[in-house]
């Protein structure tokens, strides 16, 4: 049941949800991301990065905070960031970017 439960979740959350490897790579992706970034389906956007989304500016600030996530295994919490999506459009985004480590707390 509670398999179920996260699922339903998965799909119905509002926001984007997102997990990111160490070298800052989309992996296990919610629907909604890829529908803000116009791609057809979250497999389309697994294995890139911001870089690949977002402007050069942006995509290394992003990428900055992820590797300070992993050196120091402190989360940012409600940060607010400016995004200019790929058709032109500026969105604000409040973010919150958590360390996310296998059984092995790699």
């Amino acid at each position: 049941m509670s398999a179920t439960c996260c699922a339903r979740c998965w799909r119905a959350c509002p926001t984007g949800i997102y997990f990111k490897d160490k070298q800052s790579r989309l992996h296990h992706l919610q629907p909604r991301p890829a529908e803000r970034f116009g791609v057809k389906s979250c497999e389309e956007m697994a294995g890139k990065t911001d870089f690949d989304f977002f402007p050069k500016e942006h995509a290394r600030a992003a990428f900055e905070d992820e590797q300070a996530i992993i050196t120091s295994n402190q989360p940012v919490i409600g940060k607010t960031e400016r995004e200019t999506l790929p058709d032109g459009r500026v969105t604000w985004a409040l973010t919150t970017k958590m360390p996310w480590r296998d059984k092995r707390a790699s």
